[in-house]
């Protein structure tokens, strides 16, 4: 049996500290490992829950909850909410347009 996602709504997520992004140099370049990485490895991170069938929907890691928490882990890492690139000059892989943000979708 094969079933579909359906992506319900979409959340745009940022840095709950909006100071933690002006510490960073623009563009942020990556390491020397992060050099080794094939340049069209697109970089994503997916979790998927599965909702216990005792539990209600209203009550399964409510939205908002998971939106705060991955605000302040970006407080940590806000080179994860710019936009991959590579310098022209050199082909470095650097992040350029810290602070656009990242995106939360909810689907069942």
């Amino acid at each position: 049996m094969t079933s579909k996602v359906q992506v319900t709504a979409h959340h745009a997520i940022h840095c709950a500290d909006p100071t933690a992004v002006a510490t960073l140099e623009s563009p942020f370049r990556l390491g020397p490992i992060d050099a080794l990485v094939i340049p069209f490895v697109p970089i994503k991170n997916v979790f998927v829950y599965q909702k216990p069938a005792s539990t209600a929907k209203d009550s399964f890691i409510p939205i908002e909850r998971l939106r705060s928490a991955v605000t302040y882990l970006l407080d940590y890492y806000p080179h994860l909410i710019g936009r991959l690139g590579f310098n022209l000059g050199t082909g470095a892989a650097e992040v350029d347009r810290l602070g656009n943000g990242a995106e939360l979708q909810e689907a069942y």
